[in-house]
């Protein structure tokens, strides 16, 4: 007997599909343009938009918000709900974000994850507040809490154009936070950059105080970290012919009392 390759085809009838995304409006789409859909694989494995359709259904999710990139798959999943008598959920499409240059955000932009901008010195209140901007306003407000977040953002508001990263706003959220936080809180998420650089604080200033003495010049965590060795540690070594050179009578002085002055500190 011949081996015979089965797989599976869904049928579409010759009627136009009409969804209304939640952020583009009414979107219509002709069954006859969609080319057949094929459900189940030769291998017996189920194809991405019959899994997606099915996982929806068996979670019983309301709305479906994706990027615009997966508008096209829309009316293929509509059908298979449809098929199967399921609830077909509502659905909205957010535009696409570029990087600085304008270009579709990659790899080559930057940090791609969550933790890397961890890693890079960011707060998550500032790469939250920064994320649910993109694309979305509430007036010219640019602080926003997460209650706020919470209260005022609808899909309605999200915009349909493209979305730019910006590096520079997000600096100066960062900036903002650092400094409008408590600096108790601060410390907490800055401990972690302080052992990336391996500096012992047991002996210098608490690292609260460190935030409150910072805060104003650093706009990272990491920069904060990388700042701040010189509080906890002595000079191993210096430039000799350079301190010569700077360090004249008149300069003296001040520094002897600035020095004094910290050994009664610390």
């Amino acid at each position: 007997m011949m081996n015979r390759v089965l797989y599976v085809l869904l049928t579409r009838r010759k009627v136009l599909l009409f969804f209304d995304d939640q952020i583009r409006g009414p979107i219509e789409f002709s069954n006859q343009e969609l080319d057949d859909l094929i459900i189940r694989r030769t291998d017996g494995s189920p194809t991405y938009n019959f899994c997606v359709v099915v996982d929806d259904w068996d979670m019983e999710i309301t709305h479906v918000i994706r990027g615009e990139d997966h508008i096209n798959n829309t009316p293929r999943q509509i059908n298979i709900l449809k098929a199967l008598k399921a609830p077909v959920p509502v659905y909205a499409h957010v535009s696409m974000i570029n990087g600085d240059d304008g270009k579709k955000l990659s790899k080559r932009h930057g940090a791609v994850s969550v933790m890397q901008y961890r890693d890079d010195g960011y707060l998550p209140e500032a790469l939250l507040n920064y994320l649910v901007r993109l694309g979305w306003s509430h007036g010219d407000q640019e602080i926003f809490t997460r209650e706020e977040m919470i209260k005022y953002f609808t899909l309605n508001a999200v915009s349909k154009s493209a979305s730019a990263f910006n590096t520079d706003k997000l600096l100066w959220l960062n900036h903002h936070y650092i400094n409008a936080l408590p600096p108790e809180y601060v410390a907490t998420h800055l401990q972690w950059h302080i052992e990336q650089e391996n500096i012992d604080t047991r002996n210098g200033p608490q690292l609260a105080d460190l935030v409150k003495l910072l805060g104003e010049r650093c706009k990272t965590l990491k920069e904060m970290a990388q700042s701040c060795r010189y509080f906890y540690e002595d000079f191993a070594e210096f430039d000799a012919d350079a301190a010569k050179k700077h360090l004249r009578p008149v300069a003296r002085q001040p520094l002897e009392v600035v020095r004094d002055k910290l050994a009664a500190i610390y």
